[in-house]
């Protein structure tokens, strides 16, 4: 843990992707500081992502396959949230809205943390 001495923290972008995951990093690595979630609908997932397929060039972009990969994630995602939840750790920010508010959120919850 040497090499972490002047870090202020880490940042995982996608993790935990299970409970035990994140139990295992805070007995192993750190304790968790909070948990961003950015929220948005379910409909409002799908349709980001079918119009990303419009230009990833991704044979997998398409609406059946977005659905159930949709399914899996938010399946595995909701026991980690309300982990994390019932300690306190979320910080939920609404991406219904515009992008410069989701950003504007997401800067107030770091600046909250940041010496």
């Amino acid at each position: 843990m040497e090499e972490f001495v002047d870090c202020k923290g880490f940042l995982i972008d996608g993790y935990p992707r299970e409970v035990q995951q994140g139990i295992e990093f805070e007995q192993t690595i750190a304790p968790c500081t909070f948990v961003l979630w950015v929220d948005a609908r379910q409909e409002t997932m799908v349709q980001r992502l079918v119009k990303r397929g419009e230009t990833s060039g991704r044979v997998d972009d398409n609406i059946d396959t977005i659905r159930s990969r949709l399914k899996t994630f938010v399946d595995s995602t909701e026991p980690v949230i309300e982990y994390y939840n019932k300690l306190n750790k979320i910080r939920r920010v609404n991406s219904e809205q515009a992008p410069d508010e989701v950003f504007s959120e997401v800067q107030t919850i770091f600046q909250d943390i940041l010496p």
